[in-house]
């Protein structure tokens, strides 16, 4: 199975040591960069990830830091086995670059006044639709469907995963990765591709807890609810306030906290 290695280990219980094998989800290095028309190129630096989708994930990425706004601004992509390089057909502002960088060496950091999250952060999408909605029982049918897609996860237990559903609960399309932001990026990457960007009435589900990136690429995507089977940080809660998301945590089978805009998430009629 692709991105899962096989490793021996000593496993040991209450009752017994045993010599066997046991499988392990791959992170391997992806060197990252992108060419504009002037062949300058640009490095975005390496990121850990289970290989497989690395073009989507280099595309995910480009996109949702802004520096491309659809599959239309790609040349072409050259790709090797640990190495993306993405040409496009215009030249990158310097300013983008600059403000891309600031970004990265600030997003761990604390920021202080809520008033200052979107022009600090820069955080900008497509108009989120009120109209959007979904019921009840179609966020617990969604959750129930999750594990049964997570091949790499059901082998080894080490991956993250995310998950693109019809309003009506249909799962369309699904990514998985060692890293929770690379699995949304090559999901992002996907979506590019086949020209579903913006979002209109989709719902995203993630497999971890939703913080500021994760929070970041859902408000640059443009959906409108996002559910995480984990707890959301306090300001993914705010941003998701400030932008009209619907941010939906701790989903189970037959339960959920909903931390914004519930008006979006309708009882359901049955």
């Amino acid at each position: 199975m692709t991105g899962v290695e096989r490793v021996n280990v000593k496993q040991v219980t209450d009752l017994s040591i045993m010599n066997m094998n046991d499988d392990v989800c791959i992170e391997s290095p992806l060197s990252i960069s992108i060419i504009d028309s002037q062949t300058e190129e640009h490095s975005l630096g390496i990121t850990m990830r289970t290989p497989g989708d690395d073009e989507n994930l280099a595309l995910g990425l480009i996109y949702s830091e802004g520096i491309i706004n659809s599959f239309n601004d790609i040349k072409k992509i050259i790709s090797s086995n640990n190495s993306i390089k993405i040409v496009l057909k215009d030249k990158i502002p310097c300013d983008l670059m600059t403000e891309r960088k600031l970004n990265i060496s600030t997003s761990s950091c604390g920021i202080c006044g809520k008033e200052s999250i979107s022009n600090f952060l820069h955080l900008h999408g497509p108009l989120i639709s009120e109209s959007d909605n979904v019921n009840y029982n179609i966020i617990t049918q969604c959750v129930s469907k999750l594990q049964s897609e997570q091949l790499l996860f059901n082998k080894t237990g080490g991956s993250h995963a995310t998950w693109h559903f019809s309003n009506d609960g249909q799962l369309e399309y699904f990514s998985e990765d060692v890293g929770r932001h690379n699995a949304f990026d090559k999901l992002i990457g996907k979506l590019l591709k086949l020209d579903r960007i913006p979002i209109t009435n989709q719902i995203v589900v993630v497999s971890g807890r939703i913080s500021f990136e994760i929070i970041h690429k859902v408000r640059r995507a443009g959906y409108a609810i996002i559910i995480g089977l984990g707890a959301p940080t306090d300001l993914s809660v705010e941003i998701a306030i400030e932008h009209g998301i619907s941010l939906v945590g701790f989903a189970k089978n037959n339960s959920f906290t909903i931390y914004s805009h519930p008006k979006r998430i309708i009882e359901s009629i049955d």
